[in-house]
Parts: structure tokens; sequence; C-alpha cells
């Protein structure tokens, strides 16, 4: 009888046992997909206001360079900025006190208060500032809400996203804000044009990489744009125009990123 009531007592111990683990594996399993799921808005949220400082970047410098008529779009853009960093400062509790975002806040506040005032190539540069220090922060937030180990449905990871997807578009990025400045002045310095060759080789070598999911056709036709109407000893295409075709590449890029980060599958 003993026997059979230590036996007995060394089942039940080993079934509380199991249970306990397992539910706290099960609660440990949803606190980590709830950390995923909010590292996911802040990306998505993330994402929207790396698209809105890049085409504030393009616009502003090629209004600093002569295209006046370019402030009837930037003051909606600047109004449209500030109401998406005030809305994730309302519900994003994780961005709102971190410090890369308050350094972000702040260079932003800076930048909209004295860009009126700086060369255009000062201008551009600060805004390139303010944009890697936003992709820095993207990178940091799939660190800390355990991101790195997602795949989408079309089996791509935040790296993916990160490292390459935003990176081309932030290449195309700087080509849009480039050209659209030499469209304005119609003319281009030597160091634009050097900027503008290493850029479109970094996109180059990207479409060359395998299994990317990106149109050939449209960037091919952006980049043989850039180099007709940009690249040329005749730029006849306006500034608006090539802001625009720079705009339909990079859109066709992030709604790519939206769509990954609407379809990664939690474990």
């Amino acid at each position: 009888m003993a026997l059979f009531n230590l036996l007995l007592f060394t089942i039940v111990l080993s079934s509380i046992s199991f249970i306990f683990f397992y539910l706290n594996h099960l609660h440990v399993q949803e606190t980590n997909k709830k950390k995923q799921i909010e590292g996911l808005n802040i990306l998505k949220s993330c994402r929207i206001i790396l698209t809105l400082l890049q085409q504030h970047r393009g616009l502003t410098t090629a209004y600093l360079n002569g295209g006046e008529t370019l402030i009837n779009r930037i003051i909606p853009l600047e109004e449209l900025i500030n109401a998406k960093i005030k809305q994730i400062d309302l519900e994003e509790e994780w961005l709102r006190n971190n410090l890369m975002w308050l350094g972000i806040k702040d260079h932003w506040k800076r930048l909209l208060n004295n860009y009126s005032d700086y060369q255009s190539e000062h201008n551009f540069r600060q805004h390139c500032n303010l944009v890697i220090n936003l992709l820095k922060l993207i990178e940091y937030c799939a660190e800390q809400h355990n991101l790195r180990g997602l795949f989408s449905k079309h089996l791509k990871n935040v790296d993916f996203i990160w490292s390459q997807l935003l990176i081309t578009a932030e290449n195309i990025g700087q080509i849009r804000a480039i050209g659209t400045s030499i469209a304005v002045a119609k003319k281009a310095s030597n160091i634009q044009l050097i900027h503008l060759n290493y850029l479109q080789i970094c996109v180059t070598d990207f479409l060359n990489k395998p299994n990317h999911p990106f149109d050939n056709k449209l960037i091919a036709e952006f980049l043989t744009t850039v180099n007709n109407e940009i690249i040329s000893n005749s730029i006849n295409i306006s500034a608006e125009e090539f802001f625009n075709h720079a705009t339909v590449v990079i859109d066709d890029l992030l709604s790519k990123s939206d769509n990954y980060l609407n379809n990664f599958e939690f474990k």
C-alpha cells in the first residue's frame, strides 16, 4: 500500500509539474506574441514616418534649389508629419519615452524650424541623418520585440524588410531628392552626379540579387529616366514630374513592405 501511495504521489506530482510547465510555456508564448504584435505595429508606424520624411527631404531640397512652387506641397506634408508623430506618441507607449525616438522628434523639430535658412545640400544631409536614425530605430525595435525570427507567408523576415527593402527604398529616395533638385536648377554639380552614380550602383546591385520580389521593369525604367533626363547635358523633365515618377517606384517597394508586415506568421 505504501508503495502504491508513493507511486500515486509521484504520478500526481509529475502531472502537476507537467501542467505547471505547460501553462507557463503557454503564458510565455502569449506574452512573446503580444510583444511581437506591439513591435510590428511600431514598425508600421515608423514606416509611415519614414516615407513622409523622405518626401519632405525631396521637396524641400528642390525648394531650396529654386523650386518655390513646391511649398504648396511642403506645408501640408509638414502638417501630416506632425499629426503622425502625435498619433504615435498617443498610441505607442514603448516609443513614447524611447531615447532614440525622442532624438528623432527633436531633430525633426529643429529641421522643421530651420530648413528654410539652410543651403540645399545641408538640408539634404540633415534629412538623410534623420532617416538613418529612424532606420536604426526600426532595427532596434525588431531586436527588442523578438521579431528577427518571424517570417511572413512570403518567406521574408524582418531583417529582409529593414536591411534590404527599406534601404533600397531609401537609396531611391535619395535619388529622388537629388534628381528633383537638378530638375529645378536644370544643371547638376559634380558632387551630385557622383552621388547619383553611387546610388544607382547600390540599387542595381540589389536588383541583381536572387529571389527579390521587386518589379525589375519599374525600377529599370526609373533608372533609365535618371540617366536620360537627370544625368544629361539637356535636362527637360520638370521637378514635379521626376519627383512623382520616383515616388511611384518607392511606393511600390513600400507597399511590399506593408504586405510583409501584415502577413507575419506567429509560432
